[in-house]
């Protein structure tokens, strides 16, 4: 009897603690994973070191004025769909994030980068095709998507990715930039 009470209630306790593992890496609003994750999954990992990875970097064009003209409420409804459109087409060697605001990566484990980029094009003219006719009539988004592959540190893959997406977003926005060292290009 004692045994069986000991047994349920380390099986509870250990139940207890991958659901708070669990919640301090999902990021609530969109259930991706967050930032935390991408520090205790990716940085803080010595196996991850010398992987070859591609990594998007994506951010929502024109997000603030969407809050600004329609509110919060409707901004949180374009990053769940947005969420769930990256959540429903990633597949099992790919983890998506929300990284912050209106920004997100989504790491591709033993892919390309054609195999990426044909990826982030096609995550992109998904994303303008999403509907939010339900919250309001003319909203329509667009993605500026930086893209940077690898086998450097993630972190600096992730800077990389970074830069290709504010060069997609100086360069008219809508668009995914792969980066080169010598320069970033479309």
């Amino acid at each position: 009897m004692i045994i069986t009470d000991i047994t349920s209630t380390k099986l509870r306790q250990k139940q207890e603690k991958d659901m708070l593992i669990e919640k301090s890496s999902i990021d609530q609003l969109t259930g991706l994973h967050n930032k935390q994750y991408y520090t205790d999954y990716y940085i803080n990992k010595k196996e991850w070191v010398g992987v070859r990875l591609a990594i998007l970097f994506i951010d929502i064009d024109g997000f603030k004025s969407i809050n600004d003209l329609y509110g919060h409420m409707v901004g949180d409804e374009v990053l769940k769909n947005l969420a769930n459109c990256i959540k429903n087409n990633i597949s099992s060697k790919m983890k998506a994030i929300r990284f912050g605001g209106d920004e997100f990566v989504i790491i591709l484990e033993e892919t390309s980068k054609t195999e990426a980029y044909l990826f982030a094009e096609k995550l992109r003219i998904m994303a303008s095709n999403l509907d939010f006719s339900k919250y309001i009539e003319d909203i329509k988004i667009s993605l500026s998507i930086g893209l940077a592959e690898g086998s450097i540190s993630i972190h600096d893959l992730i800077v990389k990715a970074d830069m290709a997406m504010y060069e997609s977003k100086s360069n008219g926005k809508n668009k995914v930039t792969i980066f080169s060292e010598s320069n970033t290009i479309n």
